[in-house]
C-alpha cells in the first residue's frame, strides 16, 4: 500500500516537482528532522495540483492509521487558526507549507524512505524488505486548545494532553 501510494503520486508530478520531491535514499537530507516552522527541502502541499495534493494525503494516509491521519490533518489545519491568533500574511502559518520527500526509488526489494514534515508534525518512515519502520514521528498540536472562533474547543492531542498531565500530577 505504501510503495503503490508513493509510486501514485511519483507518476503525477512533473519533473520540476519530482526534482524537488526526490532525494537519494542514503541523503543528508533524510536525517534533517524538524517539527517547527522553518525552510525545508521537499515538495510543500502549496506548489501541488489538487489532485496531486489527494494522492500527496494518500501517501500520508498509508503510513498512519485512521485515527493517525485524522490527527496529522487537524494538525496542519490548525495553521489557519495560528495566521488568525498571529495576524500572519499566510506566509508563515499555511496549512500548505507541508513538505513530502521521497528517499530512493519506491520499491519492494531496496530500502526507501519517505517524509511528511512541517510546523508540529514530522513523519518518518523507512521501508525495506516490504516492512515500513516509522520514525521519528511527532505530532504535537499549537494551539493545544483552540480558545476562540469556530473551532473554540478543539483539543486534537486532548487524550494524549490529558494523559501527560496525569503522569506529571501523579
Amino acid at each position: 500500500l505504501v510503495e503503490e501510494a508513493a509510486h501514485r503520486l511519483l507518476a503525477a508530478l512533473d519533473p520540476e516537482q519530482r526534482a524537488k520531491a526526490c532525494f537519494p535514499f542514503d541523503s543528508d537530507e533524510g536525517m534533517n528532522w524538524n517539527f517547527i516552522p522553518k525552510e525545508r527541502k521537499g515538495l510543500p502541499l502549496r506548489e501541488m495540483l489538487p489532485y496531486q495534493r489527494h494522492l500527496a494525503g494518500a501517501l500520508l494516509a498509508a503510513g498512519l492509521s485512521q485515527t493517525g491521519y485524522i490527527k496529522a490533518v487537524t494538525i496542519m489545519s490548525l495553521e489557519d487558526v495560528l495566521r488568525v491568533m498571529e495576524k500572519d500574511d499566510g506566509e508563515r502559518r499555511n496549512p500548505e507549507k507541508y513538505y513530502f520527500s521521497i528517499f530512493g526509488e519506491p520499491s519492494d526489494s531496496a530500502p526507501w524512505g519517505y517524509r511528511v514534515e512541517g510546523h508540529h508534525l514530522s513523519q518518518n518512515y523507512t521501508v525495506a524488505g516490504g516492512k515500513v519502520i516509522d520514525g521519528p514521528s511527532f505530532f504535537g498540536a499549537n494551539p493545544a486548545e483552540v480558545r476562540q472562533g469556530n473551532r473554540k474547543g478543539l483539543r486534537v492531542l486532548k487524550y494524549e494532553d490529558d494523559l501527560g498531565l496525569k503522569l506529571i500530577q501523579s
